[in-house]
């Protein structure tokens, strides 16, 4: 058993870090210009005009060097950092394939992200901390796949390392370097703290997740086991782990010996201690102040409701998201939710406000084209309407709130360059709206634009009641948070008090005073601050925390976002400032030693940084295929701007028992990608060349075949709503040539010992319903693809063209779902060659050459349990699944009679993991029936989640 498990973990791994380069449409504009800085440490590259910021990183990056690295005793070599500047996203990411580091500029608005820290400041030691997680691999098993296999084959060695250390590793270094860190925020480990007060998941569910309960992710688990080890058993246990996990890391369960031979303890081991350790660190103890839940619909699995806003009428609107549930607006009375709409996708903590009639939110747009440019726009909706309308677009607009009057509305607006500012502009409404028939609300120019002298980076907005004032969370490059309120008749903004080292949040006026949310002990807690007597006061004492404060006027009342193991719920309370407790704010953490502030008198020379850079090698690539019966050896290259992906190497065919060497790039730095690829490769032939019974002629031929492809595709991304939308069109032309065929007869589908000269021209488009976690399918959508071939070589005379469409339709239950595929193809009657065919063919039926097929797919899908099945130290189960499915193609040929194919069967798949680790599986059992075949079962595996 063991044997066979470690050839498991070997192709997993293979499977994971040996993949050739795909390029997708993650580019910058063509007309970008980039710059370098190279320090001792670091390539930094960046668009130009963003010299500060490049310049900023590199100092910073260098002044982080040594401190980041200290922990697992390791001197990472020089590494490039690329810098997105043109992104609504803030996001960070470290990759082996190539070696190098992206960082997204943008700040976010998530408090419980950022903390106190700078934005870049985080990135720079969380994401520089996996550029020394992956230089440790360079020892033991892992240099020597790296002298063989290059950056291949360090991914390769690292495939036993679970994620969850990877990303709590980086998540403690964080927080052990500075003054602030996620491991610091309540609002960071709420869902980890709620699990240890209600029932803790067995180890494997805590690292696969589970789609019958929310599981906190590998960022926090991983924190806080990469913690307690270091507090239990000293800050070098865990370089000293993965020194002998580098020794050989290709057998089950490697990482968790290698903790067992260091600490004493495997990782289930250490998770149950964690485990029992947290859980007397965050005891909830009461008494806890009272609060109403607002009804909801029946709740039967994990659903959050977030960012309320109180309506008149005791009403209140928030966001409806969770397991079973996609993103919704929905409308909570007395009574129970009324769904308003599904918008498209929110750009993280990007705000939510509304007032009598109308909802403003900021929502993710793509670029046509360049995947690194997108905008965060603000749309508006009319409550009781279903179109909303965009107000701001092709920016980077953040956290609106529109005013109560509905007259003005107000966001934050971030540069190229990380910086932030808020505008204000003045809303217009049509007189004839009405509330069945709303007009449409006009945008006015930009009316305000606060300066921002002092760097700070704002996080929310609000409206006073009389829509006279704004009031948002301004933190300063040093990290530190106060409250500041724009005054819009003075065109002013001043401080409601001192800058503190305290997570402040989600502001909003209340009376006489303003009213947060920030940590207060273990737990993120409403605070009021009072104007007038300038004094903190806690207001809120709930189990787990208490979020997004509105302030209901006509009530009296505070409405927020409380918290439960089934997730965030909207709640409300009576505002009494004389029950509230006096608080103070509490005395900020030392700044680690290491990283005390000092003169930077380093200088660093920028430089052009071309774009004909475009080759990049970076490994050996080994690709074994069993299906084929083949093994692939692959030089691989991708350059660091992600405009051209490029391999060449040698495929082994054994059924055949020859070998093809290829070659293939694919540059996308313009806006139709350009793909091309050449080949040549030895073939071996058997066929009878009888034209008459007995065939009992049976002859075989070696010879030759080469290749070449090059083609256009331009792949446009129309996404703008809750569906997933994209349409991509290309032409390729082909070449193939053959040398030493020798038999009388060919196979129609092969050339033969002629050449072929084809076109091809094609068409996809794609409108899919974004997925709840437990749909199996798209509860709603169409795909499309118009395919067209023609040869423009004799004597290989051949077309074919090609419709295929699928359509899928919600089911019976929630997560059930309806798949219909129906597609057509026409072949010429005289054609002398045969394309091969892009049409889903009946399953259990060979393809075979007709001019003309019709063919079409029903299948109902739909989840049979969520077990949460935990089969030892081997597997987890997480869902069972079932499609009962019918296949049917009829194929017509002039003067003969129809050919006429059915299947019918049905599909069991589990969704699984296998040896802890992280990465799913899917696979299954089919059973099937063929007429005149009678039954068949087969082992089902459709995706290894790669």
């Amino acid at each position: 058993m063991p044997y066979r498990l470690t050839l498991l973990l070997v192709f997993l791994a293979l499977k994971t870090a040996a993949q050739l380069p795909v390029l997708d449409a993650a580019q910058n504009p063509a007309a970008l210009r980039w710059q370098q800085v190279r320090t001792p440490h670091f390539q930094v590259i960046f668009p130009q005009k963003t010299d500060s910021v490049g310049l900023g990183v590199a100092r910073q990056l260098e002044q982080l060097y040594g401190p980041v690295s200290a922990g697992l005793q390791v001197r990472p070599r020089r590494i490039p950092i690329v810098l997105q500047t043109r992104t609504s996203v803030s996001n960070g990411f470290v990759t082996p394939l190539p070696r190098y580091s992206e960082f997204f500029i943008t700040p976010p608005q998530s408090a419980d992200l950022l903390g106190n820290m700078s934005w870049l400041r985080l990135l720079s030691i969380h994401e520089y901390r996996h550029v020394v997680q992956m230089e440790k691999a360079r020892q033991g098993t892992g240099r020597l796949l790296f002298t063989l296999f290059g950056y291949s084959g360090l991914a390769l060695s690292q495939i036993g390392v679970p994620d969850w250390w990877a990303e709590g590793d980086a998540v403690l270094t964080e927080t052990l370097l500075s003054q602030s860190g996620r491991g610091r925020l309540p609002g960071f480990n709420l869902l980890f703290r709620t699990q240890l007060a209600s029932r803790p998941f067995s180890y494997f569910k805590a690292v696969a997740g589970s789609y019958r309960d929310a599981v906190p992710d590998w960022y926090v688990l991983g924190y806080h086991l990469n913690a307690f080890a270091v507090q239990a058993h000293g800050g070098a246990v865990w370089s000293r782990t993965l020194d002998r996990y580098y020794g050989f890391p290709f057998y089950p369960f490697s990482f968790s010996a290698g903790l067992k031979k260091t600490a004493g303890t495997g990782v289930e081991s250490l998770y149950k201690q964690a485990l029992a350790f947290y859980r007397k660190q965050f005891s909830v103890a009461g008494p806890h102040t009272p609060a109403r839940a607002l009804p909801t619909a029946p709740v039967r699995v994990y659903t959050d409701y977030e960012f309320p806003q109180a309506l008149p009428g005791r009403q209140a609107v928030a966001l409806k998201s969770g397991l079973g549930h996609i993103p919704t607006f929905v409308l909570l009375d007395e009574k129970t939710e009324k769904p308003l709409f599904q918008p498209g996708t929110l750009n993280g903590m990007a705000g939510l406000s509304a007032t009598g009639r109308w909802l403003v939110w900021a929502e993710l747009h793509p670029h046509l084209r360049w995947g690194q440019q997108n905008a965060s726009v603000i749309k508006v909706l009319h409550i009781g309407d279903r179109h909303p309308v965009v107000l701001w677009q092709d920016g980077r607009y953040f956290a609106p709130a529109l005013s109560p009057d509905a007259r003005r509305l107000a966001a934050i607006e971030t540069d190229g360059q990380g910086r932030s500012f808020v505008v204000v502009g003045d809303v217009n409404f049509p007189e004839n709206q009405s509330r069945t028939q709303p007009g449409l609300p006009v945008i006015s120019s930009e009316k305000y634009r606060f300066p921002n002298a002092d760097g700070a980076f704002f996080q929310t907005l609000r409206f006073s009641p009389d829509g006279s004032r704004l009031l948002s969370v301004k933190q300063l490059p040093d990290g530190r948070k106060t409250l500041t309120v724009f005054s819009l008749p003075e065109k002013t903004q001043a401080d409601l008090f001192k800058p503190l080292l305290w997570n402040l949040q989600q502001p909003a006026f209340a009376p006489e005073g303003v009213v947060f949310t920030a940590p207060v002990g273990a737990a993120d807690q409403l605070v009021y601050f009072s104007e007038k007597d300038t004094v903190f006061a806690q207001v809120t004492r709930r189990p787990f925390g208490a979020y997004h404060a509105s302030f209901s006027a006509e009530n009296q009342e505070l409405i927020f976002q409380d918290f439960s193991p089934k997730g965030h719920r909207i709640a409300s309370m009576p505002f009494e400032p004389r029950t509230f407790t006096p608080l103070t704010p509490p005395a900020a953490p030392p700044l680690p030693a290491a990283l005390a502030p000092g003169p930077d008198t380093a200088t660093y020379a920028l430089q052009p940084y071309r774009k004909s850079q475009l080759f990049n090698v970076y490994g050996l690539s080994v690709l074994p295929d069993p299906d084929a019966n083949a093994l692939t050896l692959a030089l691989t290259s991708r350059n660091l701007l992600n405009t051209l992906a490029a391999w060449a190497g040698v495929t082994l065919l054994g059924n055949e028992g020859t070998a093809r060497y290829q070659a293939q790039f694919s540059y996308g730095g313009w806006w139709p990608f350009i793909d091309a690829g050449v080949s040549t490769e030895g073939r071996n032939t058997s066929l009878y060349i009888d034209r008459s019974n007995p065939l009992d002629s049976l002859r075989s031929d070696r010879w030759r075949q080469n290749t070449l492809n090059v083609g256009l595709r331009l792949p446009l991304q129309l996404t703008r709503s809750r569906y997933w939308r994209a349409v991509q069109v290309g032409l390729s032309w082909q070449l193939i040539q053959t040398q030493g065929y020798a038999l009388p007869r060919r196979y129609i589908s092969e050339p033969g010992n002629h050449t072929l000269v084809a076109l091809t021209g094609q068409l996809q488009a794609s409108n899919l319903l974004r997925q709840a976690p437990r749909d199996v399918l798209p509860r709603w959508g169409q795909v499309l693809l118009l395919q067209g071939r023609q040869s423009v070589s004799e004597p290989l005379r051949a077309s074919q063209w090609v419709a295929q469409g699928r359509l899928h339709l919600p089911g019976v239950g929630r997560h059930h779902a309806w798949f219909l595929r129906a597609g057509w193809q026409r072949q010429g009657l005289t054609d002398r060659y045969v394309f091969s065919s892009p049409l889903a063919f009946p399953r259990g039926h060979a393809y075979g050459s007709m001019p003309t097929w019709y063919v079409g797919t029903l299948q109902y899908a739909l989840p049979v349990a969520y077990p949460d099945w935990t089969l030892g130290p081997l597997a987890y189960v997480q869902r069972i699944r079932l499609a009962l499915w019918a296949d049917a193609a009829l194929g017509r040929r002039p003067g003969r009679a129809d050919r006429r194919l059915q299947s019918y069967g049905a599909d069991l798949n589990f969704d699984f993991n296998l040896l802890r680790l992280r990465t799913p599986l899917d696979a299954g059992l089919r059973a099937m029936y063929v007429p005149g075949m009678g039954w068949q079962f087969t082992p089902l595996v459709v995706n290894v989640g790669f």
